[in-house]
């Protein structure tokens, strides 16, 4: 069976409409007859009546645009410059930003694996066997040590490295979160600028708080990010034959680590009308370079800054600040941004066999010898604090703000130590007794002030 092919509506042209056929659908059956092939008839015009509704193509705009604003031309040659210049900036960017972060995601990764190695050597040294010690105190304090390069000092002495070595090179420590370095005052004394290698290729810019150059000791700002400070240690604990690291820089060569022991203590060192003693000695490699650098004892805390060896370079004998010495002028410093040492007004001198004989001094149990700890006041300075307080010409003084005096050096550093216009209890031996009487000392420029008044 054959069925009809539907019939074809005839095209439109577009934006034609036809009215809908009022004609009642042929119902006739469908023919067997093979369809025509006969061409339709054509269309006939539409008539006069009011006609139909025109609609607009759907392929065309409903609304008429605006016609653009024409931009003004442009000199080709002006165009080219201004994109030179844009790419130029962009390049000179690039060259600033680019090492930037890339020194930033380096130090970062670098950061996070030398605090993880930091942490764990912290736990590691509480029980350690002896071969591994020198690798769990180079982890724990490492971290800590910084490289100093001074701007502005380029007077080569010579070395066995080719070249010389800068006299504006040495080392530091880290010794607070905030971003304060500990170092010698010698390294950066007369710098024009100072800049700070915290390792992990990171290179910072420091500035200058404030040194004292007796005990040869200065303080560094520098910014406070992602820094691992060095854990302070306790110098008066250390014995004569302990085991100390020394870390730094010698001849340049940052992160260097020696090891020794502590051959000494109370050493004297500085000016002969202003001795410091209480240095350590140690024969711990020490090389220029290493100045600044922190010496430290077995659980990797800091026992002393390395100031000073004994001729051109390494010979066995090297120096250090105590550690004990160095916090407080580390604080003093940090507070007033200098430190100023209180004047009290005495000539001291370390007692002898003649002196205990002359005042009298009580006898050691042997009962052939004397006592002689303790600092002997040869005079007195008129006016001075010591004068106020009551302290005389022949005075033993036994104890300084509750520390014991073994000599006149120590007294020196305790004196110097003590906060001016801090009260401190002093004990002296005179005419066979014992008194305690109370110091309040003044700082030397305030002092002759007061005299010139």
């Amino acid at each position: 069976m054959e069925f009809d092919s539907p019939q074809q509506e005839p095209s439109r042209s577009p934006g034609t409409w036809r009215p809908p056929s009022t004609a009642t659908p042929s119902t006739a059956t469908p023919s067997t007859a093979t369809p025509s092939t006969a061409t339709p008839p054509a269309a006939t015009a539409p008539t006069a009546e009011p006609g139909p509704v025109m609609l607009q193509d759907v392929n065309q705009p409903l609304y008429t645009p605006l016609a653009k604003p024409t931009s003004p031309s442009i000199n080709p040659s002006l165009s080219k410059i201004t994109w030179l210049m844009a790419l130029a900036a962009f390049v000179l960017v690039s060259a600033a930003i680019v090492p930037m972060l890339v020194q930033r995601v380096s130090y970062s990764w670098n950061l996070g694996k030398e605090k993880a190695q930091y942490e764990v050597a912290a736990e590691t040294l509480k029980n350690v066997r002896l071969n591994e010690l020198s690798a769990q105190v180079s982890k724990r304090a490492g971290p800590s040590v910084v490289h100093i390069n001074v701007l502005g000092k380029q007077r080569s002495r010579g070395n066995w490295l080719r070249g010389g070595l800068s006299e504006g090179q040495g080392s530091g420590v880290v010794v607070d979160a905030a971003g304060y370095v500990l170092t010698n005052a010698h390294v950066v004394k007369g710098a024009d600028g100072i800049q700070v290698s915290i390792g992990r290729g990171r290179v910072v810019p420091a500035t200058m708080v404030g040194s004292d150059e007796l005990t040869d000791l200065a303080v560094l700002k520098i910014q406070p990010d992602g820094l691992m400070p060095i854990t302070w240690g306790d110098s008066d604990e250390l014995d004569t034959g302990a085991m100390v690291w020394a870390l730094g820089s010698p001849f340049g060569l940052d992160r260097s680590i020696t090891f020794g022991i502590v051959s000494a203590k109370h050493r004297w060192l500085g000016p002969a009308d202003r001795p410091h003693k209480d240095y350590l000695q140690t024969d711990a490699a020490v090389n220029p370079g290493n100045s600044g650098g922190p010496l430290v004892d077995a659980r990797g805390e800091l026992v002393g800054i390395t100031t000073a060896i004994v001729g051109e370079s390494y010979q066995g004998i090297s120096f250090a600040v105590p550690s004990n010495v160095a916090r407080v002028v580390f604080e003093r410093i940090r507070k007033h941004g200098k430190f100023e040492r209180g004047f009290l007004g005495i000539e001291p001198r370390s007692l002898t066999e003649e002196l205990g004989k002359e005042i009298g001094l009580p006898l050691n149990e042997d009962m052939t010898t004397y006592q002689l700890d303790g600092a002997y006041v040869f005079r007195v300075t008129e006016n001075s604090p010591a004068a106020a307080a009551g302290i005389q010409s022949g005075d033993v003084i036994l104890n300084w703000g509750g520390k014991a005096v073994r000599d006149a050096s120590e007294l020196y550093n305790l004196i110097g130590n003590t906060e001016i216009g801090a009260e401190a209890t002093v004990r002296i031996f005179r005419d066979g007794k014992t008194r305690e009487l109370t110091a309040v000392l003044e700082g030397f420029d305030e002092w002759q002030r007061k005299l010139r008044q």
